[in-house]
Parts: structure tokens; C-alpha cells; sequence
């Protein structure tokens, strides 16, 4: 039934689209099932002779030697064979074309990185144009937003720091005037002053979320994330620590290792005249992350009351 198969498979069946190697093997196929038809037909054929007991035991009359199938198993082996070549054929094909449609797909990954990175090229040049443009000129909006990307972390006052505060200060006498307003006074000082209290938290992150405003008057929206430690209870809440015996209340130690997000403003005021900041008023809110941490507000007003800095972050 196999070969029967094999022989009445027409080459468009077994090749989707047939190659001259497809054709040349079905030839064959149909020249031997021809053949083989021929000689059980034709009395004249010396096969049927042959199974028929030749001419004088008369056509068609069958002899006592049994008929075995697989007589003509040359034919058959042969056909096998075609059947094979066939498939193997078959496969090849299928492979061209599986390699043809993966290096087509290479060629137009490739065509498309090198457009990307022609715009990309193209995006950074314009972007640095842009960008010289308006570092060159000295307005409020250039002056707040290198503020804030100094200070993103707070001041930085750790040992290995040393060259980032001074970036820091030389900033500030840089783009302020040296009778700067801040909370806690005038001067460059007073701005530092006005930054310390985050020195106390761990891993502070100060994130500009946006501006308003216009060329004198600008007002940052920011958002302060840090963790509150021991260090920040003794310096800002050294109620909640028991000095002389080294332990936390029970409101510290639901405080310690906390995250809090301090949502705030601050207010930037232009001279045009000078070419600076003439005021900085921050205010951020920590009462609401403290109320959320404590759950009522008598806890709040109890951490408040003898604590050295105000729900609005600055030193009393």
C-alpha cells in the first residue's frame, strides 16, 4: 500500500513547487509502474508467461507453482529508493528556503539597527545644540534645575565627599547672592544650615517632579525620599532616645529602619539685574508620612513636641 502511494503521488503533491530532479524520479516511477502493469496484461509478456506456466498450459490458467509476492522485488527496491531520494529532495528544499527567509530576516534586522543609529546620531547632535543653547544662557530655570541635581542626595558631608561639597558651595556662591534668604538666615551658610537636618536619615533621594512659574519667580515641586535611623532620632527626636540607658521607646523602634516621602516646594526668586538667586524658601511635609507611620495624632504631636525640627523640615 506504501508504494501504491508513492506510485500515485503526482510530483505537485510531493513538492509544493516541482524541480527538475522531482520530475526526472517521478519519470521513472510512472516508466517502471508502466512496465509493470504491461507485463500483467500482456500475454505476451515473458513475466506472465512465466506465472502463467507459459503458452501451453493456456493463458490465464495457473500452474501448481504458487505465486509469490515480491517477485518483482527490484522494481520494488528500486521505487524505495526513488521514494527516498524524493524526501531527501524534499528536505533540502525546505532547508533553502528556511535559510533563505532567516539570512532575509538578518539583512533587514541589520538594515534596521543602522537606521536607528542614524537617528540616534541625529537625536544626540540636535539634543546637544539644544542643550549649549540653553546652558549659555544664565536664567532662573538653568540656575534650579543644576541646584537640584547637586543636591539630589543631600549635602554631601561624608568623608569621601570632599569634592562634592565643594562643587556644592561653589555653586551657591556661584548663582546666589551673597546675602542669599533662606529659613534660617542669609548667606551661603544659612543655605547649608537649611540642608543639614537630611544629613541624619540614610539614603536620601531629593526628586525635582516639575516647575512653575516664570523668569523671577519659580517654584520647584520636589519629593523627598529617606530612612530613619537611630541617628535621626538622636539628632531630630532625642526624646524618643533613652540616653543614659541606650534604649528606644516603643514609638522609636516602630520609627527605625522607616521610609518616609517628604512631598514639598521650594521658591526660587531672580535677580535679572545681578544675574542670581536672591531667595530660597523650602518647606516639606512630615506629617503626613509620620501620621502614617504612627497611626494617630497624639503619638505625632508627643514626637513633635520636643523634637529639633518643625512638620515643615526646618530647624527650630
Amino acid at each position: 500500500f506504501v508504494f501504491a502511494k508513492i506510485i500515485q503521488t503526482s510530483p505537485s503533491t510531493i513538492f509544493h513547487s516541482p524541480s527538475k530532479s522531482a520530475t526526472t524520479l517521478m519519470n521513472r516511477i510512472n516508466e517502471i509502474t508502466n512496465r509493470k502493469q504491461w507485463d500483467d496484461t500482456n500475454p505476451a509478456s515473458p513475466k506472465r508467461i512465466r506465472r502463467t506456466g507459459g503458452f501451453g498450459h493456456g493463458i490465464g490458467q495457473s500452474t501448481n507453482v504458487p505465486l509469490k509476492r515480491g517477485m518483482d522485488h527490484v522494481e520494488i527496491l528500486e521505487l524505495i529508493r526513488l521514494g527516498q531520494d524524493i524526501h531527501r529532495q524534499k528536505c533540502r528544499e525546505n532547508q533553502r528556503r528556511f535559510r533563505k527567509k532567516q539570512n532575509d530576516w538578518i539583512a533587514d534586522m541589520e538594515k534596521i539597527n543602522e537606521q536607528l543609529r542614524v537617528e540616534v546620531n541625529t537625536l544626540r547632535k540636535r539634543h546637544q545644540t539644544v542643550t549649549s543653547k540653553i546652558l549659555g544662557e544664565n536664567n532662573i530655570w538653568v540656575v534650579v534645575t543644576q541646584f537640584f541635581r547637586l543636591f539630589r542626595h543631600g549635602l554631601a558631608l561624608g568623608p569621601n565627599q570632599t569634592t562634592d561639597f565643594n562643587q556644592q558651595m561653589d555653586f551657591i556662591e556661584e548663582s546666589m547672592t551673597p546675602d542669599v534668604a533662606t529659613n534660617v538666615g542669609f548667606g551661603p551658610e544659612s543655605m547649608i544650615s537649611s540642608w543639614r537636618f537630611l544629613q541624619w536619615f540614610d539614603d536620601v533621594y531629593v526628586e525635582l517632579e516639575g516647575l512653575r512659574g516664570g523668569d523671577t519667580v519659580l517654584t520647584a515641586i520636589t519629593k523627598t525620599n529617606a530612612t530613619i535611623t537611630t541617628e535621626t532620632l538622636r539628632n531630630l527626636f532625642p526624646r524618643e532616645l533613652n540616653s543614659e540607658q541606650g534604649s528606644c521607646s516603643a514609638i522609636a523602634d516602630g520609627l527605625i529602619g522607616k521610609r518616609v516621602v517628604l512631598h514639598g516646594s521650594t521658591d526660587f526668586i531672580w535677580d535679572r539685574t545681578s544675574g542670581r538667586v536672591v531667595s530660597v524658601l523650602a518647606q516639606s511635609n512630615m506629617l503626613t508620612p509620620m501620621l502614617h507611620l504612627l497611626g494617630n495624632l497624639e503619638d505625632v504631636s508627643g514626637v513633635f513636641e520636643n523634637a529639633l525640627i518643625r512638620i515643615n523640615c526646618q530647624a527650630k
